[in-house]
């Protein structure tokens, strides 16, 4: 089978806290593009870092696991005897007419550096003109483009800072050269918990998605927590949230047994009461399905997208035929019922799951695993998947949706369908990814890995002749 390209980036060290992008490259789901400036500082655990060679050769990203240093991306080993830190990645600095940083949303903060021509008026008409906020991928590139201009405009050169909250964000801002847009997406994050095909990615120190969304114990109000200090929030909104909370409330348990998902849900209510778009909508309840497959599987470190995950599926099928004990046939029926989850096969999960409760003598432990994984992966997860699909729909039908906000909410869409066996509705958004030029090389390969999936898995669910190549 066909592994996902993934371009590595060249990097050149200019000192000790600043490194420069000579060639395009990946880090995660991040592009990193030729010019971007990396800000470097002292090495922390986990953290994205820069690698030297000792002796001659380019500079490499990696991280730090123990006594061992691992090579991004790719996560392979890499000699301690060859390789030292120089440090770790803490932002991204580039121009600001250069910003393009693709979907996702944004927290983003703004710092003001008048020249010695501009006037107190010009000062003014930038401060109203450029404000930060929540932003999605589109409305950053947007923003930073015009700010770029407001030196010549304005007299007024303009630094922005984007992250993950408002705080980050500000402090990226103020540290940012003028004319230029400091990014942060968790990057230094620990990665090694690998990702799926709907591109859920896992931490193998716990996921940030468990704490994002806070919750209200008096009144369950739940927002994701910067826009808890964030949003203004007038009294005839506050009227409008309370009486939505007050319909929905009965449909959701006591706050001290709520669950994480019930958080992104409510939360979902608010910010429709909110005018938030569907795809942010969407984006939200698609990530409340991950913490129920949290929970479900847990972190299977390392497993990198949907072909590994096919790949040790197989191989297991090759263990399972061994004259195994069956305590060692119910570790590895699990585990393989947790891979097959995480690649979307819900069949054979359910498959794979059955031959663990048949194997018998469960202890009570292995009877809770169970019964925690079937509750969570069968009835949870597919309720999220189902709200998300529809919001993703109602995205899609909008006209404005800016290109590549539609290609990575039309490939998601069709691994969610994928993933609740609706193969015939996946397939022409699947192949709409495949052939669309301006779609990340990343996507449309697995687009086309998981199309020829279903052709080989599910013949019937693809019209004859319309076979992906």
């Amino acid at each position: 089978m066909p592994a996902l390209a993934v371009q590595v980036p060249r990097i050149r060290q200019e000192s000790a806290t600043s490194a420069r992008v000579t060639q395009w490259g990946h880090v995660g789901a991040f592009v990193l593009r030729a010019g971007d400036r990396l800000v470097l500082a002292e090495p922390t655990p986990g953290a994205l870092l820069l690698l030297v060679p000792r002796g001659w050769g380019n500079p490499m990203l990696g991280r730090q696991r123990g006594a061992t240093l691992i090579a991004e991306p790719g996560g392979v080993p890499a000699s301690a005897a060859r390789w030292q830190v120089a440090g770790r990645i803490v932002a991204i600095e580039r121009d600001l007419e250069r910003a393009v940083v693709g979907g996702g949303r944004w927290a983003v903060s703004v710092v003001f550096h008048p020249t010695r021509a501009a006037t107190v008026g010009q000062l003014r008409d930038a401060e109203l003109r450029f404000q930060g906020g929540w932003m999605d991928g589109a409305q950053l590139d947007a923003f930073c483009l015009q700010a770029a201009l407001a030196a010549d405009d304005l007299g007024v050169e303009i630094s922005v800072g984007a992250a993950e909250d408002f705080e980050a964000a500000d402090s990226l801002a103020a540290l940012a050269s003028p004319g230029t847009v400091r990014i942060y997406e968790r990057l230094s994050s620990d990665t090694h918990g690998g990702f799926d095909s709907d591109l859920a990615a896992y931490s193998s120190e716990g996921q940030y998605r468990e704490y994002a969304v806070s919750t209200c114990t008096d009144s369950l109000f739940s927002l994701y927590g910067a826009d808890m200090e964030r949003l203004p929030l007038d009294a005839e909104i506050k009227g409008r949230l309370s009486a939505r909370l007050d319909e929905i409330r009965p449909s959701f348990p006591p706050v001290e047994r709520i669950e994480v998902w019930d958080r992104y849900r409510i939360a979902a209510e608010m910010y429709r009461v909110l005018g938030r778009d569907p795809v942010f909508i969407g984006d939200l309840l698609h990530r409340a399905s991950w913490t129920a497959r949290d929970r479900a599987v847990g972190i299977f470190e390392g497993l990198s997208g949907p072909i590994a995950a096919r790949l040790m599926l197989d191989q297991g099928q090759t263990e399972l035929a061994k004259n195994l004990d069956p305590h060692q046939r119910k570790i590895l029926l699990h585990n393989l019922a947790r891979v097959a989850h995480r690649g979307g096969w819900s069949e054979e999960r359910d498959q794979l799951l059955a031959a663990f409760a048949a194997v018998g003598d469960l202890s009570p432990k292995e009877a809770e695993v169970l019964a925690t994984f079937k509750q969570a992966a069968q009835v949870v997860e597919p309720a999220l998947q189902d709200e998300a699909i529809a919001a993703y729909r109602s995205a899609l039908a909008q006209p404005s949706l800016a290109m590549d906000e539609k290609v990575r909410v039309t490939f998601v869409l069709a691994d969610l369908l994928r993933r609740r066996g609706r193969y015939s509705e996946a397939q022409p958004l699947f192949a709409r990814v495949m052939v669309e030029r301006g779609a990340p090389l990343n996507l449309r390969e697995m687009a086309g890995f998981l199309s020829r999936d279903i052709v080989e898995r599910h013949p019937s669910a693809t019209p004859t002749g319309s076979k992906p190549g």
